[in-house]
């Protein structure tokens, strides 16, 4: 027999035992052919999971969804119980529903863990009486915040019910509550499918996952590797155009397999991998965060006020940020990175601020200063997870001392800064003013504009002309480690604004 007839006869057998399970026919030596193809084969291991699947997907009814999962919990704990009773009460529950629910609770100590899982919760293994032609549930969009989609067919309002089909969300974040009662939360730019209650395929982008009990055995499915969850939360990033697959677990166990050899590695809290159709790293994760001068420019209004833009850039400008600690990892040559990490009890870790200089010695002297407005331009860091920061305030201060360089600065030696916590050493600078970046957005232009900042500049225009900014995000994140890193446009971005004042000055 050659290899394509060898591979004929073990779908066809595969199949035929997975019909058995479905309508409820598999005899005792059926279970028993089936156990020892999946326990031998990772072929057949697969099969029978992408066809179990299938059938979950083609017949998930809505009315049914919780009810499905309730009975299923509760009857694997009735049966660990040997209560005879649990199990006659949650019979006599589903005969009143008129519903038929076929849970394969089989003890198979030697199956691999994945469909181990997905049998003993209930979700591969169960059939029944189901109307042919329902919708097929697969998940509901619960919630949005400052979200952008393109393409796709599936409804993008809040509340919409999914069934399976593909979602692009361009900017924002949105989160999913599946059937089965997992939560995934999409950060953008995110291009994924969904596929079933218990499947999704994750073509590119960041998604978080919180996997309860019930839904043991959930899946997410990428170019390079199939991620198995065990009742946890993690965090998968996959970069554009089949890029590696970066995966974080921040609590419990998630099986992942490489999908061009089948090779399974398991994952527990605190450690990561990054999988490739070449290679696979596994890494215990020490932070969990995930990817020349030119003129003035003026303009005059028609009131005859001139209107002068500078940047970094310009003259003696610069910009840098600070880091409370010292690592080669997460780092920027093109952008300027913030983050608050000193909520919790073990120091600041990876917190992150921001100095701007401004050269103001190109404005006219004796003129007076109108308005002013500082304004920085959002970029997506690609460290960390926006869905453990909420809508983030941030804090503009004025420093006394401009004797700084990128190149020296550092987080002990930059001027105002608090060196064992807080935002800024109020005895060397003063809050100007606050802007907020709201959760999931990761593009656009934020600022401050005011009467302290301007009267700040107001008094630095008559002496020496440089003026030095310090930009915290005074927001914390909710987990320890692996929140969102934000960062700006520096002046040595290729393709960015960099940080601007805009000063109107008199007649």
């Amino acid at each position: 027999m050659n290899q394509d007839e060898s591979w004929q006869q073990l779908r066809n057998e595969v199949f035929d035992l997975c019909e058995k399970v479905i309508h409820g026919d598999l005899l005792e030596a059926d279970k028993d052919r089936l156990e020892s193809l999946v326990i031998e084969d990772k072929r057949a291991r697969k099969l029978y999971v992408e066809c179990m699947h299938q059938h979950a997907a083609l017949h998930w009814q809505r009315s049914a969804e919780a009810e499905i999962f309730s009975l299923s919990s509760e009857l694997k704990d009735a049966t660990a119980r040997e209560s005879d009773a649990d199990a006659e009460t949650l019979g006599e529950r589903s005969s009143v529903n008129e519903r038929k629910v076929v849970v394969g609770l089989w003890t198979w100590g030697k199956v691999a863990a994945a469909v181990a899982m997905l049998l003993a919760a209930g979700i591969l293994g169960w059939g029944g009486a189901v109307k042919e032609g329902a919708p097929v549930v697969v998940a509901t969009l619960v919630k949005t915040a400052n979200c952008s989609w393109q393409g796709g067919a599936l409804p993008t309002e809040e509340g919409a019910v999914l069934e399976a089909g593909r979602l692009r969300l361009q900017q924002g974040l949105a989160r999913l509550k599946f059937a089965s009662g997992v939560e995934l939360t999409l950060e953008a730019p995110v291009d994924i499918e969904l596929l079933s209650p218990m499947l999704c395929r994750l073509h590119s982008g960041t998604v978080v996952a919180k996997v309860p009990e019930q839904a043991q055995g959930f899946m997410i499915e990428t170019q390079s590797a199939t991620l198995v969850d065990h009742g946890t939360e993690f965090g998968v990033h996959v970069g554009q155009q089949g890029g590696a697959t970066n995966v974080v677990v921040f609590d419990g166990i998630v099986d992942v397999e490489q999908r061009n050899t089948g090779e399974v590695q398991r994952l527990t809290t605190g450690n990561g991998s990054k999988v490739s159709s070449q290679s696979f790293v596994i890494t215990e994760v020490v932070s969990p965060e995930l990817v020349e001068s030119r003129a003035v420019v003026a303009s005059v209004d028609s009131s005859g006020s001139e209107w002068v833009t500078i940047t970094t850039q310009d003259g003696g400008g610069e910009d840098a940020y600070v880091q409370a600690t010292e690592s080669d990892i997460h780092t920027s040559e093109t952008l300027l990175l913030v983050k608050n990490s000193e909520v919790f009890d073990k120091g600041l870790g990876y917190s992150r601020k921001v100095y701007l200089r401004f050269d103001l010695q190109s404005l006219a002297k004796g003129r007076d200063l109108l308005e002013a407005s500082l304004q920085l331009t959002i970029k997506k860091s690609h460290f960390g997870y926006a869905s453990f920061v909420p809508d983030a305030e941030f804090v503009v201060y004025a420093v006394s001392d401009d004797d700084w360089s990128r190149e020296s600065i550092t987080w002990q030696t930059a001027p105002a800064n608090n060196h064992t916590g807080g935002e800024a050493d109020l005895s060397q600078s003063v809050e100007l003013g606050t802007f907020v970046i709201p959760q999931g957005v990761y593009s656009g232009q934020v600022g401050l504009e005011g009467d302290a900042l301007l009267k700040f500049l107001q008094q630095e225009s008559k002496g020496d002309g440089m003026v030095t900014l310090l930009v915290v995000r005074r927001t914390g994140e909710i987990r320890k480690g692996s929140g969102l890193v934000h960062a700006f446009v520096s002046k040595r971005h290729p393709g960015g604004a960099a940080p601007t004042l805009k000063v109107k000055l008199a007649r």
